[in-house]
C-alpha cells in the first residue's frame, strides 16, 4: 500500500470516529432528564374575592346542625361567599350544613305556639374568611339550607351564587352573583350588584333588580289582588313570559326589553329602556291602550288604530292608540333612542 493511500484512510477514520462522539453526545443530552429542582413551583391558587379587613377562610371545616322549628318559621342569614342552596321541605325542621368554612350556631329570636322557633338567626362562630365587616356572617365552598316550605327566607350576601326553591317568602341581596328562585309562594325581593336574576313558577308581588346583569322571569303571578311586579336593571337584557300580574313596571337604562304574553283586563304595564330594544309578542285577540314614545320608530304587526300622534321635529314622538277594542288596561312603552315593536304572539 502506498504511502498517500495509508494517509488518507487514517484521517477518514479520524474523521468517523470525531462524527460517532458527537452524535453520542447529542443523543445522551437529549435522553438524560433534566434534575428536579429541590423546590418545585406549587399549582396557581384559584383567585377569590378580597374583601377588606377579610382573612382567608379555614381549610376543612364542616359543620352541620339541625333544629326544630315552627312550619311557618322565618330564617335570617348572611353569606359572605360560597355557593348557597335553600330547599323547602315537609318537615317541621331546619338543617343547614357548611362545607369547607365557618362553624355556626342557631340563635332563636323568637317562639311560637308549642315553644317551637318561629324566627332563627344562623350566626357564624369564627371571624375567619369573615373579617370586622362581617360580623356573624358565615362563608364557605357550599352553605346548603333545608327548611318548612311554608318558611320565610332573608339572605344577604357579598359573593354568592344563590338558588332558592319551594319555600313561602325570599328576601335575597346580594353584592356579587347569580340569584335563581323558583316555587315561591307569596312573594320575592331580589336584588344583585353584579349578576343574573330567574324567577319561575312563583307567586306574589316581586322586586327584581341588578345593576349589570340580565333578569328572566315566566309563569310568575299574584298571590293576592294588587301584587305588583317591578324590574329594574342598569346594564342587561330583561325577558319576560307568562306574567299574570296586573301592575308590572319594567325598566333598563341600557339593554332590550322583551314580553311575550296576554295583557290581563284592567292592568297597567309600563316597559321602558333609555337605550336598547323594547319587544312586546302579544296574542292576536288583545285588547289595550297603548301610549308609546320613542326616538327610532314605532311598528306593530296587530291592528293599531292610531288615535293622537305628536310629530313634531325632535329625536323623540309619542304615539297613542288601541290594540283590538281598546278596553280598560293601558300599555306604555319608552325608549329614548331606539325602536318599539309589537308581534304577534306565535
Amino acid at each position: 500500500m502506498s504511502m498517500n493511500n495509508l494517509c488518507g484512510k487514517i484521517l477518514k477514520l479520524a474523521v468517523v470516529v470525531s462524527l460517532i462522539g458527537t452524535v453520542s453526545g447529542a443523543i445522551s443530552a437529549q435522553t438524560t432528564p433534566p434534575a428536579k429542582p429541590s423546590h418545585p413551583a406549587p399549582w396557581p391558587a384559584t383567585p377569590r374575592p378580597v374583601w377588606p379587613g377579610v382573612p382567608a377562610p379555614p381549610d376543612g371545616v364542616t359543620t352541620e346542625r339541625a333544629l326544630t322549628v315552627d312550619p311557618n318559621m322565618n330564617l335570617t342569614l348572611c353569606v359572605v361567599e360560597g355557593r348557597v342552596t335553600v330547599n323547602g321541605w315537609g318537615r317541621p325542621e331546619l338543617r343547614v350544613l357548611v362545607r369547607e368554612g365557618s362553624p355556626f350556631v342557631f340563635k332563636v329570636k323568637e317562639k311560637g305556639k308549642g315553644d317551637q322557633p318561629v324566627w332563627v338567626t344562623l350566626v357564624g362562630t369564627s371571624s375567619a374568611g369573615v373579617g370586622k365587616a362581617f360580623p356573624g356572617c358565615v362563608t364557605g365552598e357550599a352553605v346548603e339550607v333545608d327548611l318548612p316550605t311554608g318558611a320565610t327566607l332573608d339572605l344577604r350576601g357579598q359573593e354568592t351564587r344563590t338558588t332558592v326553591d319551594t319555600v313561602k317568602k325570599a328576601t335575597i341581596k346580594n353584592v356579587g352573583g347569580n340569584i335563581s328562585v323558583r316555587n315561591v309562594s307569596d312573594g320575592i325581593t331580589a336584588s344583585t350588584y353584579e349578576g343574573d336574576i330567574t324567577v319561575e313558577e312563583s307567586k306574589g308581588s316581586m322586586q327584581l333588580d341588578t345593576t349589570s346583569g340580565n333578569i328572566i322571569a315566566f309563569s310568575v303571578g299574584p298571590s293576592e289582588i294588587g301584587d305588583t311586579f317591578r324590574v329594574k336593571t342598569n346594564s342587561g337584557v330583561v325577558s319576560l313570559q307568562r306574567l299574570e300580574h296586573r301592575q308590572v313596571e319594567v325598566g333598563s337604562i341600557s339593554g332590550a326589553v322583551y314580553y311575550s304574553g296576554p295583557i290581563q283586563p284592567a292592568g297597567a304595564y309600563s316597559f321602558g329602556t333609555n337605550n336598547g330594544t323594547v319587544r312586546l309578542f302579544l296574542p292576536n285577540n288583545t285588547n289595550c291602550m297603548i301610549n308609546a314614545t320613542y326616538g327610532g320608530s314605532f311598528a306593530s304587526e296587530l291592528p293599531f288604530k292610531r288615535g293622537t300622534e305628536d310629530v313634531r321635529s325632535g329625536p323623540v314622538r309619542s304615539v297613542n292608540g288601541t290594540l283590538g277594542s281598546g278596553g280598560d288596561a293601558l300599555v306604555r312603552l319608552t325608549n329614548n333612542s331606539g325602536g318599539i315593536s309589537i308581534r304577534k304572539l306565535p
